[in-house]
């Protein structure tokens, strides 16, 4: 096995790992380079912020290989109605016995119950 100038191993995908890629690779390679970077960075040791070089690039793959499976995406809409139906409970809940200035104590009363419904 060759060794990097470093001395260490050189950089493989499992066979797990080479499935995917392949499968990556057929539909958009830039998808398959994506899930590498990711799998590189989260193999790292020497590089500090390899979670979020890994996770930057698992959220870039995930928004396109929807369109690439031909997958239903749920309308982001539903999202933004789901966090307004929550303002006035939210609202509410903040008015009540258990939430005093910005911490929240005491026993859960209705608005806080109603909230977490």
């Amino acid at each position: 096995m060759e060794r990097a100038p470093d001395g260490t191993p050189p950089f493989r995908l499992t066979d797990r790992q080479q499935q995917v890629w392949r499968a990556l690779t057929e539909k958009r390679s830039d998808l398959a380079d994506l899930y590498e970077c990711a799998v590189r960075a989260l193999g790292s040791t020497d590089m500090s912020a390899r979670l979020c070089m890994a996770a930057h690039c698992i959220r870039e793959m995930m928004s396109d290989l929807p369109k690439v499976q031909d997958v239903p995406i749920s309308s982001q809409g539903q999202l933004n109605k789901m966090i307004h139906d929550l303002q006035e409970p939210w609202e509410d809940a903040r008015k009540g016995a258990c939430y005093n200035d910005g911490r929240w104590l005491g026993t859960i009363d209705k608005p806080v119950q109603d909230l977490l419904r």
